[in-house]
């Protein structure tokens, strides 16, 4: 379940520069997130745009769903399926 959110306005000016990571910035500076993932969404068009309430239920699949990982796997696990229903 999602703790947060985070829209990213200049990925293309950033996803150009640095490979696309999660958890762990892209650049040399190597700062890690030091916690668990769970509930991965990328979208074509922004989910929040201010204050909500986190979710407490998996993501749904939605005309603006690119990309989502619902990461139910084990601990340490690091294979995701692509669950947005589109190939």
């Amino acid at each position: 379940v999602e703790e947060g959110s985070h829209t990213e306005t200049s990925a293309r000016d950033y996803t150009a520069s640095y490979p696309f990571t999660v958890g762990k910035n892209g650049d040399s500076s190597a700062q890690y997130f030091d916690g668990h993932i769970d509930e991965f969404r990328i979208s074509n068009s922004a989910r929040y745009t201010g204050n909500f309430t986190v979710p407490t239920e998996p993501f749904q699949n939605d005309a603006n769903t690119v990309l989502l990982l619902h990461m139910d796997g084990t601990d340490g696990d690091t294979v995701f399926v692509d669950d947005n229903g589109t190939y």
